[in-house]
């Protein structure tokens, strides 16, 4: 999801009539498209790499209570338990290695649907800037940070500001600071 007010910014050419806020140049569309599955999918995986951790896990616990239970005269059979539990281990390891970097993937998949949005905003470049460095919160790709700089307009809408006066350059200081 986009944020309303980010929305509202974009040129009429961009947006689609339902108001959902999907862009609608096709280029910009396909990347949008393209950086929602890979997001989809980034997730999936994040999914797959905790359970595979999780269950190597507990597969490393019963592997030491059941090498406790044997008794030391089966050495073949303890040497082989102490196989699997490095093993099981390596990979508990390795899932949660993956886990790891397959989050700073979807980070980066945040960050250029971040970076796509703002692309047609008639907006000086510090006032884009300002807003792409806003935290991601949430469902919505900028957060409770851009609901400080907002502006009213007549007809009781909340936009972003077209452009900084030095007023709002303290302000958006303010905000990209916390």
């Amino acid at each position: 999801l986009v944020d309303a007010p980010v929305t509202a910014l974009q040129s009429t050419g961009l947006l689609s009539e339902d108001g959902e806020g999907s862009v609608r140049d096709p280029l910009n569309k396909r990347s949008e498209f393209a950086l929602r599955r890979a997001h989809e999918a980034i997730a999936m995986n994040i999914k797959a790499s905790v359970a595979t951790s999780i269950v190597s896990r507990v597969s490393v616990a019963w592997l030491k209570r059941l090498s406790s239970m044997l008794p030391d005269s089966n050495k073949r059979v303890i040497s082989g338990l102490d196989r699997l539990l490095k093993a099981s281990a390596f990979t508990a390891d390795t899932s949660l290695d993956a886990m790891i970097f397959t989050s700073r993937a979807l980070v980066c998949a945040v960050a250029a649907r971040r970076n796509l949005w703002p692309r047609a905003r008639p907006a000086d470049l510090k006032a884009k800037s300002i807003v792409q460095a806003f935290p991601f919160q949430g469902e919505m790709l900028f957060g409770d940070a851009l609901q400080k700089i907002l502006i009213e307009t007549r007809d009781k809408k909340k936009v972003m500001p077209r452009t900084l006066t030095k007023g709002d350059r303290k302000t958006f200081s303010n905000v990209h600071t916390q």
